[in-house]
């Protein structure tokens, strides 16, 4: 029976390794005891499950997607997100079996510090802090005073006179003006004046 390659974390076996290297110098690197430490921990509670189960939701439900041939065996993978990474975020990049079991790693969480293994990398690189897809907005909350006076808020330009109300010509002040003439409707007559008493008849001139 052939050996099957595998490396040694602290007191873990490792087998399978997956084969990663560093982009700078192109050697292939391990992951840190350190970071399987992390990840058995943070696993511990929770159950395996077949992989195209898991995948599903984030397929458009298909599970063929991640099914294997009949040939094969169906791992059950434990998938390491503690970060909460959804959507297809959160689908595993690689497998890797350690203490016999299957490990699934979204790619996220593969940063420097999770490794080692190149000499010219820096030895302890900087935390790398997962980021998240965008939330959508928060729908904007009613105020308290508009919740309980039960009216709709305008929603005019301010200044703007509503349609169906007329503006109200201002009265001057007692003494600064003259009084406004009130404008007839179109089309209507002059108003005719109160007829008054006949004039006197003229007199005869004098001798």
């Amino acid at each position: 029976m052939l050996s099957m390659p595998f490396y040694e974390a602290g007191d873990h076996k490792v087998d399978h390794p997956p084969l990663f290297a560093c982009r700078e110098h192109k050697q292939f690197l391990r992951l840190r005891a350190s970071f399987i430490d992390e990840m058995l921990k943070a696993l511990e509670d929770q159950l395996p499950s077949n992989l195209h189960e898991i995948a599903a939701p984030y397929v458009n439900g298909d599970t063929n997607a991640f099914r294997l041939p009949e040939y094969l065996i169906p791992p059950r993978v434990l998938i390491y997100n503690p970060e909460g990474l959804r959507g297809a975020q959160a689908l595993p990049f690689t497998l890797v079996f350690i203490d016999k079991r299957f490990l699934g790693i979204p790619a996220a969480y593969l940063t420097a510090d999770r490794f080692e293994g190149c000499s010219e990398c820096p030895e302890s690189p900087e935390p790398v802090r997962v980021q998240r897809k965008p939330s959508a907005p928060t729908p904007r909350q009613p105020s308290p005073a508009q919740k309980g006076s039960g009216t709709v808020p305008s929603m005019r330009p301010a200044g703007s006179q509503p349609a169906s109300q007329t503006p109200k010509r201002p009265l001057p002040a007692s003494g600064s003006g003259p009084i406004p003439q009130v404008q007839r409707p179109a089309g209507a007559p002059p108003a005719k004046r109160p007829a008054g008493p006949a004039a006197p008849p003229p007199r005869p001139p004098q001798r």
